[in-house]
């Protein structure tokens, strides 16, 4: 086999040794093509179209510095604690002190002062919450708003009535006032006007009402100027009623009003009664809304509920009393407070007994004051009157320890709730302001609630008031009494500053009366179409309260 194979590996060398002779000789050539020729090859330049991005260059980071602890060393801004000029907070405990400062570390005067602070807080939240309940006592039963109102079954006529007016300025409208007295529903009553000489505009309306009710009506004119309690005092001379009814010379009266009060007196066995009085002009200026409501809340429901404490701060109108008690105290003075409310203080401290009734349908209407001064004047006549009531309810024959405390504190409440009125949302406002901390802020914020529930309910009473006067409740009227709120409560705190002897010159103006100076007057009586002078020189006798000693039915 291998001699079969062996020509065919012969061939197969001698192939591959022609070839690698062929292969030697083509390097070889090439080697010397080379050799003698000079072949260069330049390199392709390329121009880029977009501009090569140069590379990111970052810093090196910086080695962390030393912390301060919540920057110690920034000042503080100037009347803001603990906060620095860029607005960034220090840390309290090294820049503030006192109430700023945090409880660990408060010193004693730090403690003291918290404590004065927070008594502070709770006395004006009380003396909020409890003008607020006083105000809403005669809407907390049904029963409570029929009680305070006249009964509906009418008592056998028992009592006559003697209605007196003094008036100066009244002008026109005068006449309406007496024709509306002369009007009632009542068989044993007269109506007396009492007028100066020099006041022709009012004596004219007086002389057509008393020609318009002969028999009924009779007007009193005295010379030159007289103030209220004298001139109450005139009419009480000539006065023939058992009862004696005062009213003021703008007064609108129901023409069932001395009937109801008969039958009340009846009812009761009382010696003064205190009707429904109202003003009504809501829209007179921006202090008028916050007076009428002031009047409503009054008499609907405070007056009733110092009633009970057997305790009676009368008005100057729709004010009846039993003219047996008037005897006994010599009639009115001129005092600093309103006559009437002098009457009743000395009438309480007496033991007389006293009620109110208060009804919308039968209320005697008037204007409130037309003039701020004339508001401020009325105000500071009311707080007087408040303040003698304050100052007898010492008095033994006012009832009880306890009804004389329940008096002390709706008198003095009366008198003061301006205080809480100003200074619970001075508080607030301030806390905030001044960026005390929270639970200072929560603090002050809590006798608001208090204010805002009463505001509440000045918005509610507003519109019932409108419903039941038939006055039209208009938006601008909500608004007023809202963003009047604060600047009413200002000027209410501003009459708690008694100017003494301006006070009882104001209490002479009160109701239009001009002030006199007492001594002889010249008196002329006006009886239907009858104009004869019934001329007497008298000087009216001082009366003194204090120099009474008897009671009615006993000797003086």
């Amino acid at each position: 086999m291998l001699e079969s194979l062996a020509p065919g590996a012969g061939e197969l060398l001698q192939i591959f040794d022609r070839s690698a002779a062929a292969l030697t000789a083509a390097v070889s050539a090439t080697t010397a093509f080379s050799a003698t020729t000079a072949f260069t090859v330049q390199p392709l330049e390329v121009t880029p179209s977009v501009a090569t991005p140069s590379p990111l260059v970052t810093t090196t980071p910086q080695a962390p510095t030393a912390v301060t602890p919540n920057r110690l060393e920034l000042p503080e801004r100037p009347g803001v604690p603990g906060q620095a000029p860029d607005g960034s907070v220090t840390s309290p405990s090294a820049t503030t002190s006192g109430l700023f400062a945090p409880i660990d570390n408060w010193q004693l005067s730090d403690w003291v002062g918290a404590g004065a602070f927070l008594l502070v807080v709770a006395l004006l939240t009380a003396i909020a919450v409890m003008s607020l309940m006083s105000k809403l006592n005669a809407w907390r039963t049904v029963g409570q708003l029929q009680k305070i109102g006249f009964s509906t079954v009418v008592q056998p006529t028992a009592h006559s009535f003697t209605l007196m007016v003094p008036a100066q300025g009244a002008g026109a409208a005068f006449s309406h006032t007496l024709t509306g007295l002369a009007n009632q529903q009542h068989p044993r009553y007269d109506v007396v006007a009492i007028v100066a000489d020099n006041d022709a505009e009012t004596l004219a309306a007086a002389r057509l009402a008393v020609e318009r009710n002969p028999g009924i009506i009779s007007v009193i004119v005295h010379r030159g100027a007289l103030d209220r309690s004298a001139a109450l005092n005139l009419a009480l001379e000539s006065a023939t009623g058992e009862v004696i009814g005062i009213f003021g010379q703008s007064s609108i009266v129901h023409p069932r009003l001395v009937q109801l009060v008969d039958s009340r007196l009846t009812e009761t066995g009382a010696d003064l009664v205190q009707a429904g009085s109202q003003r009504t002009n809501i829209g007179a200026n921006w202090w008028s809304l916050h007076s009428v409501l002031d009047d409503y809340f009054w008499h609907r429901s405070q007056l009733p509920s110092l009633v009970q404490s057997r305790t009676l701060a009368l008005g100057e109108n729709a004010v009846f009393v039993r003219r047996e008690w008037l005897d006994f105290t010599g009639g009115w003075t001129a005092s600093g407070e309103s006559t009437d409310g002098g009457i009743g203080a000395a009438l309480s401290a007496a033991g007389a007994q006293v009620t109110a009734v208060y009804s919308p349908e039968t209320v005697t209407r008037e204007r409130s004051a037309d003039g701020l001064r004339d508001c401020i004047r009325d105000r500071l006549v009311f707080n007087r009157t408040l303040i003698r009531l304050i100052r007898d309810c010492g008095a033994r024959r006012m009832g009880t320890v306890r009804s004389r405390v329940e008096a002390l504190r709706l008198l003095i409440l009366a008198l003061i709730h301006p205080v809480a009125g100003v200074f619970i949302p001075a508080l607030a406002i301030g806390s905030l302001v001044l960026r005390l901390p929270t639970i200072v802020v929560l603090l002050t914020l809590i006798p608001l609630v208090p204010v805002v529930i009463s505001g509440v309910v000045k918005l509610a009473a507003l519109a019932e008031f409108g419903a039941l006067f038939d006055q039209k409740i208009r938006l601008r009227d909500y608004a007023r009494l809202i963003f009047g709120a604060f600047p009413y409560q200002l000027l209410l705190l501003a009459c708690l500053i008694d100017p003494g002897e301006s006070v009882a010159e104001s209490s002479r103006l009160a109701n239009g009366v001009m002030a006199g100076e007492g001594g002889p007057r010249a008196k002329r009586v006006l009886r239907g179409a009858d104009t004869s002078i019934d001329s007497d020189s008298r000087t009216l006798p001082p009366a003194a309260f204090g120099a009474l000693e008897a009671r009615p039915g006993g000797t003086k």
